[in-house]
């Protein structure tokens, strides 16, 4: 049996593992960095790697909330989905702390199972294309393990 300590872990982004009859192990879920797949040429050939707004509507032509970007409470108005997200929604994520703190966040949502989230984005690794994948028990967790506020769907 779980106790409430490691319910409120388990929903805070962290796995709970363990089998029938032992103790409950707790295991930080980190993202995966994957390789992006050649279909997405346009993320290969990204003119904008080193603004994530902009890499999303100029590169990957994605449908974005309208306005600047450039700051996180746009994004955060923006959201207008929460819960499980789809494929070619727009996650929001903000950051806690350095120098871009202030601005947050946004990725491409790519693929999306009951059990993981996979997305697509640009200056996660300054000047850099990365794809990400979280997993957890649900797609609320592996959004957690990722820290998405929410989603943006046009």
């Amino acid at each position: 049996m779980l106790s409430r300590r490691d319910l409120c872990i388990g929903a805070a982004g962290f796995g709970v593992t363990g089998s029938a009859g032992s103790a409950a192990a707790l295991q930080l879920q980190n993202p995966e960095y994957l390789t992006i797949p050649t279909p997405l040429r346009a993320a290969w050939q990204a003119q904008h790697k080193d603004n994530c707004v902009l890499f999303l509507r100029r590169d990957m032509r994605a449908a974005m909330p309208s306005g600047d970007l450039t700051y996180w409470e746009a994004k955060r108005l923006a959201i207008n989905v929460r819960g499980t997200p789809r494929r070619g929604d727009i996650a929001m994520i903000p950051l806690t702390s350095g120098q871009y703190a202030i601005n947050g966040h946004v990725t491409l949502v790519y693929e999306v199972t009951g059990t993981s989230i996979t997305i697509l984005e640009a200056n996660w690794r300054p000047n850099q294309v990365t794809m990400r994948r979280a997993t957890g028990r649900n797609t609320a967790a592996a959004a957690a393990v990722l820290n998405i506020a929410g989603y943006y769907r046009g």
